[in-house]
């Protein structure tokens, strides 16, 4: 928290650099996504083989305009996410790809460092 004299009273806001608001950031965004139902949704239409958070969502770092970035490995399928949209009140990107490996490398890296939701992403055969 930091806090602030301007006025009358002290105020206080996050401190957006603090490590533990950025992992309790993070955690509260996959309680959401779980909470919400959207990772059960998203395994029963796609049976993916992972979907992984990446992004600012995944770092902690996200805001309130921020979507929330969903790499799932299958298909490209056509989903119906403003359900969830309007539960999380954020818009959801769907990254779909058969192969990680098809990204450029900076995309790959990204998503390799996101969090895993369901499945399991391999990166070497």
């Amino acid at each position: 928290m930091i806090r602030t004299e301007e006025g009358l009273y002290p105020s206080y806001k996050a401190n957006h650099e603090n490590k533990k608001f950025k992992s309790y950031k993070k955690n509260d965004l996959l309680l959401d996504i779980e909470n919400t139902g959207l990772a059960d949704y998203l395994d029963d239409k796609i049976s993916p083989r992972v979907i992984v958070l990446f992004g600012s969502g995944a770092r902690g770092e996200d805001t309130e305009d921020s979507d929330i970035d969903l790499y799932i490995e299958a298909p490209k399928t056509t989903i119906e996410a403003t359900k969830y949209e309007k539960l999380l009140r954020r818009k959801i990107e769907l990254h779909f790809k058969e192969r990680i490996s098809s990204y450029p490398k900076e995309l790959r890296n990204n998503i390799a460092n996101g969090i895993i939701i369901r499945g399991y992403l391999q990166i070497f055969k």
